[in-house]
């Protein structure tokens, strides 16, 4: 298997609805949401190839205007033990430009920006954000790849109903500059996730994956998806704490991924606007 597509393989994360309208949105689809906030999530992993599995630090935030549009940035760095050795290595650094749309019929929000290529490109830093690119579907190999730079673009519908939310990602990735362009490849995501808000927690599943659009090697699978479920706690005001387990479906995840537990917290500065 080619490195971009283990990359791919990843893990799910938090995937709730948030009291109050003010979400940032289902963590392990895009972070993009209706309101200005910035969270971290630190994940561990046991997998196979690693002598004490691995880590991943992920920060991330949102702005977003009276008008809806905004910006969004995200930075990741990654730590893997293998053969005695732990190799660390910073991911790429993703910025865009985000468009919360109109609430009627759909909470929408539109997304596009770069991945830019900030990652190391020795094989220990590739080791080490291989390996911790399946904490995270969603955005690998965008964000770890350090030799190409991406053009990202996503749009994410997402329906309130009571106390229920449902969201859909529906995005692309495609390789724009780098060395490693002429072999990284085009990938497609449709992503979907159901939440419920009891008032004191949020609960969620989430179903998240990525299709490869042009070059797949034979013995390669195409589609590789994962499953997670997971907790938010919502009476810490603006902070909101929130854990989850997360599996992988069939495909090349199942081969090197056994589980990853995921920690995290977000703030959200202002509450989403009026429309």
């Amino acid at each position: 298997m080619r490195p971009h597509a283990i990359a791919a393989v990843a893990v799910a994360a938090p995937a709730v609805a948030l009291a109050g309208g003010n979400s940032p949105g289902f963590a392990t689809l895009d972070r993009t949401g209706d309101a200005t906030a910035a969270g971290a999530a630190l994940t561990w992993l046991n997998v196979d190839a690693l002598d004490e599995g691995g880590q991943r630090i992920e920060l991330y935030g949102q702005w977003l205007a009276d008008g809806g549009l905004g910006a969004y940035a995200s930075l990741s760095a990654a730590r893997a033990t293998a053969a005695g050795d732990a190799n660390t290595a910073l991911g790429n650094l993703e910025i865009a430009a985000v468009w919360a749309a109109p609430r009627a019929p759909l909470r929408s929000i539109v997304r596009a920006g770069v991945a830019l290529a900030t990652a190391g490109d020795t094989v220990d830093d590739a080791f080490a954000n291989l390996q911790a690119a399946q904490a995270r579907i969603t955005d690998a190999p965008a964000t770890i790849t350090g030799d190409v730079t991406w053009l990202r673009v996503a749009a994410s519908p997402r329906a309130v109903r009571g106390r229920g939310t449902v969201r859909v990602d529906l995005g692309v990735d495609v390789p724009v500059a780098g060395d490693g362009r002429a072999d990284a490849n085009t990938w497609l995501r449709v992503n979907a996730a159901a939440g419920i808000d009891t008032g004191s927690v949020a609960a969620g599943i989430e179903w998240t994956n990525r299709i490869a659009v042009d070059r797949v090697d034979r013995g390669d699978d195409r589609l590789l998806h994962e499953l997670a479920l997971s907790v938010r706690y919502l009476r810490a005001g603006r902070l909101q704490p929130f854990v989850a387990l997360a599996l992988p479906l069939d495909g090349p995840g199942a081969d090197l991924l056994n589980w990853a537990a995921i920690a995290g917290a977000e703030w959200t500065f202002a509450r989403a606007r009026a429309r």
